[in-house]
């Protein structure tokens, strides 16, 4: 308990994550509390202008000597910096101050105004809304469980969900190509159909308990279709948009999910895996 503010003793601060709000723009009060954050952390003022200098490739200002010169000088560069540099000044604070209340901090204060991006082991991501992220996390940590072995899978679905965090545009083709492509692999693996697209497989034996019952089957073919329109075959003036990539990202990781907890006894059979270590 020690250490802890009021409203986190009492259980106050515990309320619904505001909506995500903010993304690809600009936010002068954030560019602000950066700089408050990383001078709490133990930075030097002078330290933060070098820093910031060095990565905007902007000269300092040698005739600034006093605390209060130089900390308008860095609110300067800072405002003026591109929204995406601003996300890049934030790694190499975090990287300079290799501290965890810096990670901790900012990440509190993403999430407090709504902005879409986290800071996880020194890296600016996406941050997805919180049930999103946990089911992205949960489909991740099943695939990348040693004992069960859809390294593919896992590779192409973590690349979809990299593609959303591609600054300053998301790789938002991208994202929807390979989550297709990591549940394509996985049913591919299942049935042990590796030459048919997903949408043949969807289609071939509803019975397979290894598969995808009717009619929750249709609904992912309607989805396999909309990706082969939008992530792969583009019409002019068709573009997908982010929340449409993301929404795609999540019924994929969501899919994966399903079917490798349905299929635990399968993968038990071989001796691979116990339901014990399956990672929830």
């Amino acid at each position: 308990m020690e250490g802890k503010i009021f409203s986190e003793r009492h259980g106050f601060n515990q309320h619904v994550e505001p909506e995500i709000t903010i993304r690809n723009e600009g936010n002068s009060e954030l560019n602000g509390v950066i700089v408050q954050l990383a001078l709490d952390c133990g930075m030097q003022i002078k330290n933060l202008r070098s820093l910031i200098c060095n990565l905007l490739m902007k000269r300092k200002d040698e005739n600034n000597y006093g605390y209060d010169y130089v900390y308008n000088e860095v609110i300067c560069l800072i405002d003026n910096a591109q929204w995406y540099e601003v996300y890049d000044i934030i790694e190499k604070i975090n990287a300079e101050l290799n501290s965890n209340d810096f990670m901790q901090r900012i990440n509190k204060y993403f999430i407090k105004h709504g902005i879409g991006w986290q800071l996880v082991n020194g890296i600016i991501k996406t941050r997805a809304p919180e049930a999103l992220e946990q089911i992205i996390s949960q489909s991740l940590n099943l695939l990348d469980n040693s004992n069960i072995g859809y390294q593919t899978t896992y590779k192409e679905l973590h690349k979809a969900i990299s593609n959303l965090s591609i600054r300053p545009e998301a790789d938002i083709t991208g994202a929807i190509q390979h989550s297709m492509a990591a549940l394509e692999c996985l049913m591919r693996d299942l049935t042990g159909d590796t030459k048919s697209t997903l949408g043949v497989i969807l289609n071939k034996d509803n019975k397979n308990a290894k598969t995808i019952p009717t009619p929750l089957n249709k609904a992912i073919e309607y989805l396999w279709g909309y990706a082969s329109n939008h992530g792969r075959h583009l019409n002019e003036g068709r573009n997908p948009t982010y929340e449409e990539a993301q929404l795609t990202v999540g019924i994929c990781a969501t899919t994966i999910t399903y079917l490798l907890t349905k299929n635990i006894k399968h993968v038990n059979n071989i001796g691979t895996s116990t339901i014990d270590n399956i990672p929830f």
